[in-house]
C-alpha cells in the first residue's frame, strides 16, 4: 500500500488514476457485485450486452443479460446527477450501473444514495460496461483512457462531458476507431433542470444516439448539435447559469 499512499499524497483526492500505468492498481476495491478471479491479460474485448465472468450476475438481472450497463468514471456532482436521473427514469436497473473513483468516501456516498456498484479500479469498470461516461477533469482524460483502452468492449460508447475534449482527440487517445458522443451538460442538471448539447460521432447509430439522449433527458433536456458548435454551447448554456447565480446572489 506504500505506492497508493504516495499517490494519494501527490494526486488531488477524487481524481481517477493511480499513475499512468495501464495495469490495474494493486489492492483495488470492488463494492456491489463481487469479483471472481480475473482472467489472464490479453482477453479479447466483449461486445455490448455481454459481461465478463469476473462479476457475478445479481438476482435482479436474471433474464436481462442484454440490458445496457452504464459506467461512470468519476463520482462528482455531474456524475451523481446523471445517475439519479437514470434511476428515476427507469432507464436501467441500479444493478447495471457502475461507478469508479479513487476516493472511497465519495464512492460510499454514491453507493448509499443510489445502490449502484462501485470500484476503485477504472479498468474493472471498463470491462463490463456498454456505455462509459468520462466524468473527470479534461487534463485527466489521457491518463484514464490509457488505463481502459485495452479492455473496453469492442463497440462501447464513450460519453465525453469535459470541455475542450473533441471526439477526434479522444479517439486518438484510444488509438482506434471508437464510438464517441461529445456532450456539454450544465449545472442545473444537479436539480433535474439541465440543458445538454449532444454531438454523436459519425459511427454512432441513431438508436445509440437515442440511448444517450434518453440519459440526458432523464435530468433535464437535450438537443443534438454539430460538434463544431460545442464551443458556443459551452459559452451559452454551459457558463451562463453561473452568471445567473451571481445575479441571484446580488439581489
Amino acid at each position: 500500500h506504500a505506492e497508493q499512499k504516495n499517490l494519494k499524497a501527490s494526486v488531488p483526492i477524487g481524481y481517477l488514476y493511480y499513475s499512468g500505468k495501464t495495469s490495474s492498481p494493486q489492492g483495488a476495491k470492488i463494492f456491489g457485485a463481487p469479483l471472481q478471479p480475473s482472467r489472464q491479460n490479453g482477453t479479447a474485448p466483449l461486445s455490448r450486452g455481454e459481461k465478463r465472468d469476473m462479476l457475478d450476475t445479481s438476482e435482479t438481472e436474471k433474464g436481462r443479460t442484454h440490458m445496457q450497463t452504464i459506467g461512470f468514471i468519476g463520482s462528482g456532482n455531474m456524475g451523481g446527477a446523471m445517475i439519479g436521473g437514470i434511476i428515476k427514469a427507469g432507464l436501467t436497473a441500479k444493478e447495471n450501473i457502475y461507478v469508479s473513483d479513487i476516493n472511497e468516501e465519495s464512492l460510499a456516498r454514491v453507493r448509499e444514495s443510489y445502490g449502484v456498484n462501485t470500484t476503485t479500479d477504472n479498468a474493472q469498470l471498463a470491462k463490463v460496461c456498454d456505455i462509459i461516461v468520462l466524468s473527470v477533469k479534461p487534463f485527466l482524460y489521457p491518463v484514464v483512457i490509457n488505463q481502459i483502452k485495452a479492455v473496453v468492449k469492442e463497440d462501447v460508447i464513450i460519453v465525453v462531458i469535459a470541455a475542450g475534449q473533441s471526439s477526434e482527440a479522444v479517439a486518438q487517445l484510444f488509438g482506434r476507431e471508437i464510438k464517441i458522443v461529445k456532450t456539454m451538460p450544465n449545472t442545473p442538471a444537479l436539480v433535474g433542470e439541465g440543458m445538454a448539447a449532444i454531438a454523436p460521432a459519425k459511427n454512432v447509430t441513431k438508436e445509440e444516439t437515442a440511448e444517450i439522449t434518453a440519459i440526458f433527458n432523464s435530468f433535464g433536456k437535450s438537443e443534438i448539435v454539430p460538434e463544431h458548435l460545442m464551443d458556443a454551447v459551452t459559452a451559452v448554456s454551459g457558463s451562463s447559469p453561473a452568471y445567473v447565480y451571481m445575479m441571484i446572489e446580488a439581489m
